[in-house]
């Protein structure tokens, strides 16, 4: 997908970070998300095991959540290869591809980032 955006649009790795948005939807759940992994950091540097039990399962829904989530980008990512090989409108594709690179590494991240506290 990257390759494509940068054959048809000329676009750098870098131009795709800062294009791409994540969905409003998205970006409300991981500013919940950062707050719990916040506080399970504090927990754990406090031994607060009362807070660490409340937190973990919270936490484990979220890991399952979110790579649902980027589990999903895949299948959407096949049905653009399909538009595109089908020769649809293919500036939507491209938006779309667009949309898809950039909530993807989104998620990337944050999937990164959760797995990191979650084992520390």
């Amino acid at each position: 997908a990257e390759y494509l955006l940068r054959r048809e649009r000329g676009m750098k790795p870098d131009d795709l970070k800062e294009t791409a948005r994540p969905p409003q939807t998205l970006f409300a759940e991981v500013l919940e998300l950062q707050e719990r992994l916040l506080e399970f950091q504090e927990a754990r540097a406090d031994d607060d095991e009362e807070t660490i039990a409340r937190l973990r399962p919270e936490l484990e829904e979220a890991q399952t959540r979110f790579q649902s989530a980027y589990d999903d980008l895949r299948d959407r990512l096949r049905d653009l290869f399909a538009a595109w090989d089908r020769e649809s409108d293919r500036e939507s594709v491209l938006n779309g591809l667009a949309e898809v690179v950039g909530t993807r590494g989104y998620l990337r991240r944050v999937l990164m980032n959760l797995a990191q506290t979650r084992a520390s």
